[in-house]
């Protein structure tokens, strides 16, 4: 059962566990508006990373791999939405916790 948490664009409506997962990890300053528009864009079917499922319901499974994909593309990119050192610091220590 889909929870009222929602990503914008498309509609994907995420189920409580995954609504939980992305309240804290923005929360824990690990998504920022650029990450969330890179996670919505993989879950609704755009670049590389798409996994869009047909009913719009995102599972914890499906969440937590856009959002691994994303994190470690900003964490090993170059350009301007590279993390900042302290937030890359931050999200090795918790990746075990966060994903594994």
């Amino acid at each position: 059962m889909p929870s009222d948490k929602q990503l914008s664009g498309p509609h994907l409506a995420l189920t409580p566990e995954a609504g939980v997962l992305l309240d804290l990890l923005q929360e824990l300053g690990h998504l920022d508006e650029v990450s969330i528009s890179a996670i919505t864009a993989a879950l609704s079917g755009e670049g590389p990373e798409a996994s869009r499922d047909p009913s719009g319901i995102v599972e914890l499974v499906d969440l937590r791999r856009a959002i691994a994909a994303v994190l470690f593309e900003r964490s090993s990119s170059g350009d301007k939405d590279k993390m900042n050192p302290e937030q890359a610091q931050l999200l090795e220590k918790e990746w075990r916790l966060l994903f594994g």
